[in-house]
């Protein structure tokens, strides 16, 4: 499932970094940017569908809306910092027309690591500012072309299609009512969610559904399936246990 983080796509001036060692972080979008730093060892890194492996010492910026998730092997170290545009305006307008078409940025240990310092939380806006600016337009003159960005394109309207997936999947929604909201046909929107995840339109509505019933489950122990299954937008139990069985690979049970 892909989630999409609100909190991190309308607080101005939103600066969060956070450090990652032997995980998985799952796919997901946001409305900021995303700095990924490798700190030690080497981090694989997926964004709009594409992995690639991220040395230590090297980083990618990861652009708005773009569906981006990491993985890190043992002994790997990964710095993420989020960011909204406020502290990148520059940034912004020059990567107007053009697309990511390098992903891993090299620069020497001591600029990176000078620039690392002055990107904190408690760093003064237009210190922060400089720094994430400067490690920005390494990645703006290095990582990109001058195109018509279709990826970006592309981007924009997975942002769309989530969200309004998000929005409505508590309801009885079909793809006709999502290409009638925002305006494509079924169709190309069908063969975008296949590109972008793999999956049908169905089957994300569904992997959504059963995160909120699973959520339900584990917070209100007074609510039957029944009502976890109509509330998490599925018609019947008998849907939502098809459905469960099929996403968890277990019936659903409380704990």
């Amino acid at each position: 499932m892909v989630i999409y983080q609100q909190f991190n796509s309308a607080i101005p001036y939103n600066l969060d970094v956070r450090e990652y060692s032997e995980c998985d972080y799952p796919c997901h979008f946001h409305g900021d940017f995303e700095l990924l730093v490798c700190l030690e060892g080497q981090s694989v890194v997926n964004i709009n569908g594409e992995s690639f492996v991220l040395p230590a010492g090297e980083y990618t910026v990861v652009l708005q809306n773009e569906v981006h998730g990491f993985s890190l092997r043992s002994g790997s170290k990964l710095l993420v910092a989020v960011f909204s545009e406020d502290y990148v305006r520059d940034f912004v307008r020059e990567m107007s027309g053009r697309e990511a078409t390098k992903r891993i940025v090299k620069i020497s240990s001591v600029e990176l690591n000078s620039s690392l310092a002055n990107i904190t939380p408690d760093t003064p806006r237009l210190i922060a500012s400089a720094a994430l600016s400067l490690l920005c337009a390494r990645f703006l003159y290095y990582s990109t072309e001058c195109k018509t960005s279709t990826v970006r394109k592309s981007t924009d309207l997975v942002h769309k299609m989530l969200s309004y997936i998000i929005a409505h999947y508590t309801e009885n929604i079909k793809l006709s009512d999502l290409a009638s909201a925002i305006g494509y046909e079924e169709h190309y929107l069908s063969r975008s969610l296949n590109k972008a995840f793999g999956k049908s339109f169905t089957s994300i509505v569904n992997e959504y559904r059963i995160y909120h019933a699973r959520r339900l489950m584990n917070t209100d122990p007074k609510r039957t399936l029944l009502e976890i299954a109509m509330e998490s937008g599925f018609g019947s139990l008998r849907n939502f246990n098809r459905v469960y069985l099929a996403i968890i690979g277990e019936p659903p049970r409380r704990k």
